[in-house]
């Protein structure tokens, strides 16, 4: 009697959520959209075209125009006031549906109402991915208040640069990176561009998905199946600065599964990813390990030494664990972790009443207050700081942290940015603005300057 109520159970067990961007993108759905209240109301249709039941999330995933100068559409959740944004079709079902929508791009025109729409197979950038999912554990929040938020956070402003021998603007940087004195910068559509003049960049690729900057540069880059009708996979690979090549691929993940790389052993052969799930996997060839589960913040030291990790649904908790998800501290946040950072030695903790933390040596050190956000680049945090004057106005300064204490404070530029790269060595810091330029401060001269980033053909 055990044994059929154990297999009942495990008959019965609901199959696994997955985005619907994922879903869509791996051909297990169809999906048709449109708008019905400019950019603020959209209707899908979801098709399933699997023989068995499945999940799909709508938040977080987003849909794209079908002609130049219209907006995107990011999906935020069902019906305000409530959280689940999941649905689950029978095979071959066909589910109609509402979703409260927001615009990704301020500067473009809304569509029209009954304008078709269509899914894009990856999810929404990732500072607009967190407002959306923001919205999605706050669902009661005001739409127009969760739009100004996206507005304020969104990098989609497109232009285009003169004369035509240079082509579209590089304007939504998923990623950037620095490593031997080259570039790199992930669009939001997994294009890849590098180069050692960052007023030029080249492109070198598609289809990636993340980068991961040390000792020598990596990524995720998706993969066709090798019989060509199977699913696509997602392999780690390496970029060989001599040849300009990308070499490797030894180590494989299933395409829906890889969200950021967290870090990779000096041989390639070991690496640390987030899922699209929360779980942090540790890979070293054919072996699997899930160190972390449902991480909704997580970094990892230098060396790939410890994981610091905050779970999903208790933001006051974190975990310091090693590579085999062996827990060996836990450090407690009245405030709620709002973000980690680290520089590889130290761990930044921002809480979310503003207090930046630094870990060193197993304990808390408070660096400042009034903290915006943070963001990280080589051996610094780059700290967007809030202070209130003696005469009582408020000013707003970019700060450079290092070794855990502050280095220096720059002015800081007229964008919302969180895109950096700062080298140590010359004090230079490079910020990408709204409209898709390039920021660059001169220590020497105390000043921003604005260059203009394209992409040779």
């Amino acid at each position: 009697m055990n044994v059929t109520v154990l297999c009942l159970s495990l008959l019965c067990s609901p199959p696994a959520v997955r985005s619907l961007a994922h879903s869509y993108r791996d051909g297990d759905i169809q999906v048709d959209a449109r708008a019905e209240s400019g950019y603020s109301v959209t209707s899908l249709r979801i098709i399933n075209r699997r023989d068995e039941d499945i999940v799909v999330d709508v938040n977080g995933s987003y849909l794209r125009p079908q002609v130049h100068g219209i907006q995107r559409i990011g999906i935020g959740i069902v019906r305000r006031g409530n959280g689940d944004t999941t649905v689950r079709l029978a095979a071959g079902e066909t589910v109609d549906l509402e979703v409260l929508t927001v615009c990704m791009d301020a500067s473009l025109s809304a569509p029209s109402d009954g304008q078709s729409l269509i899914l894009a197979e990856r999810l929404a950038p990732k500072a607009i991915r967190g407002v959306l999912r923001e919205w999605k554990r706050n669902p009661r929040a005001r739409p127009s208040l969760v739009q100004q938020v996206v507005w304020r956070t969104s990098r989609a402003a497109r232009r285009r640069i003169r004369p035509t021998r240079r082509i579209e603007l590089l304007d939504v940087a998923e990623q950037v990176a620095v490593t031997a004195g080259r570039f790199f910068v992930l669009e939001d559509d997994g294009r890849l561009f590098s180069g050692k003049n960052l007023a030029l960049l080249e492109p070198v690729g598609s289809r990636f998905r993340g980068l991961w900057a040390g000792d020598a540069t990596f990524a995720l880059r998706e993969v066709d199946a090798v019989a060509g009708d199977g699913p696509r996979s997602t392999s780690l690979v390496r970029f060989d600065a001599d040849s300009g090549q990308w070499s490797g691929g030894d180590i494989s993940v299933p395409a829906a599964s890889a969200r950021d790389v967290l870090w990779v052993s000096r041989s390639g052969r070991e690496v640390l990813i987030h899922r699209e799930s929360g779980d942090v996997v540790r890979l070293d060839g054919e072996r699997e390990l899930v160190v972390a589960r449902g991480a909704s913040e997580v970094v990892v030291s230098g060396g790939g030494g410890l994981v610091y990790w905050t779970p999903d649904g208790e933001p006051q908790a974190l975990y310091a664990v090693d590579r085999d998800g062996r827990r060996v501290r836990t450090f407690r946040v009245a405030a709620g972790i709002a973000e980690l950072a680290t520089t590889g030695s130290e761990v930044y903790v921002l809480d979310r009443e503003g207090l930046l933390r630094c870990i060193r040596d197993g304990a808390f050190e408070e660096v400042c207050g009034d903290v915006e956000f943070i963001a990280t680049s080589g051996a610094a945090v780059i700290v967007a700081h809030e202070a209130t004057s003696d005469g009582g106005a408020r000013t707003s300064s970019l700060r450079i942290i290092q070794s855990g204490k502050p280095s220096f404070v720059i002015g800081r530029p007229a964008t919302k940015s969180r895109r950096f790269l700062f080298d140590p060595t010359t004090d230079d810091l490079h910020c990408w603005a709204a409209d898709g330029s390039l920021l660059w401060y001169n220590p020497r001269s105390e000043a921003w300057h604005r260059m203009r980033v394209s992409a040779a053909e």
